[in-house]
């Protein structure tokens, strides 16, 4: 379940913003000291940071070495229950035997792991306490470094209008929880094939 605060929707305090993003407030000031955080005042002259940006900001910040694809494939997942997030892993282990796989559980920390780690293929829960999975969705898909990566969304809520506004938010794919093995990968192979990106 997401945070919610009690001022101006989309704008946080220093200590709002710190425990947004599971940081300490000093790491939030900092980074506003040092302009890599874009920062705004509040009417009260105090400084607030716009949701928008912390979700932005380690997104931005991917480094150029990582813009060259490795050839071993590189999986991330994103989701809040650590039991699905093993489930998935051993899954994809059993097909990608050499795949490096990263599991989070926060939209701000896969922000963060994407500055690190190029991920092939990201599986994406939409339901993430923090930064909403469709936002990520979509800051991933305003970064031209991360143009080829396949997203992958997953819900417990097989709606069709939640089908249609991830793929509007950038998703290659949405699947519904439970996910069966045979179908993931039967998924992401179609889906990597389509990008020419096959191991």
């Amino acid at each position: 379940m997401a945070k919610t605060f009690n001022h101006r929707p989309g704008l946080l305090t220093i200590e709002e913003a710190a425990i947004y993003c599971g940081v300490a407030p000093a790491a939030i000031s900092e980074w506003i000291k040092k302009e890599k955080l874009p920062s705004e005042p509040f009417p009260d002259g105090s400084i607030g940071v716009a949701v928008q940006d912390l979700t932005a900001f380690p997104t931005a910040r991917l480094d150029s070495k990582h813009d060259r694809l490795s050839d071993a494939m590189n999986f991330l997942i994103v989701d809040d229950d650590a039991e699905f997030r093993e489930v998935l892993a051993s899954g994809l282990r059993m097909t990608w035997k050499d795949a490096r796989i990263e599991e989070v559980k926060s939209g701000f920390e896969a922000s963060q792991m994407i500055t690190r780690f190029h991920p092939n293929v990201i599986l994406l829960d939409i339901n993430l306490p923090g930064a909403d999975g469709m936002d990520v969705c979509s800051l991933i898909r305003q970064n031209p470094r991360l143009a080829q990566t396949v997203i992958i969304c997953m819900s417990g809520l097989a709606h069709s209008q939640t089908r249609q506004m991830v793929l509007e938010r950038g998703a290659d794919a949405f699947l519904t929880k439970p996910v069966s093995k045979k179908t993931l990968h039967q998924l992401v192979k179609k889906l990597l094939a389509s990008r020419k990106r096959i191991p």
